[in-house]
């Protein structure tokens, strides 16, 4: 098992013909406009605050509407691949389990597709740190993994597909820490809904369907493979 951590500072955030590797390793070009949707979605819930943290930014910080960005990377790479791709943000190194803030001293805090590569028992000291260094509200995407029973139902044909070639991008192989709990268990912290309802598994089979799956995915929380936990403290 390699360490995230190794993986992004040495591998996941170096390019290969233009692309950052972990793109390469975990996404497609496939449903860029259904990508899109979602993350517009998501950009519309967080508005314009005035200052806005992004924890475990990467190499591409959330192209958010915030006054001013805070981004936080364990990654010392990913920190400069950053500041490259987003000149008017604020940047720290820090660990999503112990970041370096005071309490309440951002006003909202985006964490993306992060929390499931921290270790099962710390992945509620992440989400508390989240919530203790913010104001208002907190969105995370976070991974259902095999509790998004639906979705690997629906994309099973491609699964096996994937499995049997073993059609998987060479930097896919390595295997990075990745641990998803249940829906209930994300409840526990806030209000569960849909950031992306497929994965990219979905994404290749149902192409042609995306624009309808945008549609109606916000009313399928609990069955979405990648859902978005709120956590707001002005309630």
């Amino acid at each position: 098992m390699e360490s995230v951590k190794e993986y992004y500072d040495k591998i996941g955030w170096k390019k290969h013909e233009g692309k950052y590797n972990d793109t390469l390793s975990f996404s497609s070009n496939v449903g860029t406009e259904y990508k899109r949707i979602c993350n517009d979605r998501l950009k519309d819930m967080i508005g314009s605050p005035e200052l806005l943290l992004d924890v475990a930014c990467g190499a591409s910080p959330f192209d958010s509407r915030a006054k001013k960005q805070l981004c936080i990377d364990f990654s010392i790479t990913a920190l400069k691949e950053a500041k490259r791709n987003r000149h008017d943000g604020f940047f720290v190194l820090g660990d999503i389990t112990s970041l370096p803030l005071k309490d309440n001293s951002v006003s909202d805090t985006v964490s993306m597709h992060t929390i499931y590569h921290v270790q099962k028992d710390h992945q509620e000291t992440a989400i508390k740190e989240i919530k203790r260094v913010t104001k208002n509200k907190c969105f995370i995407v976070y991974n259902a993994g095999k509790h998004a029973k639906l979705v690997n139902l629906l994309t099973l044909p491609l699964q096996l597909w994937n499995w049997s070639e073993k059609r998987i991008n060479p930097n896919s192989k390595r295997k990075l820490y990745f641990y998803a709990h249940n829906y209930k268990w994300l409840e526990k912290f806030g209000e569960v809904r849909t950031y992306r309802f497929f994965n990219e598994n979905g994404i290749k089979l149902y192409s042609r369907l995306l624009w309808l799956v945008s549609k109606y995915e916000t009313h399928l929380p609990k069955h979405s493979y990648h859902p978005l936990l709120i956590i707001d403290k002005t309630k």
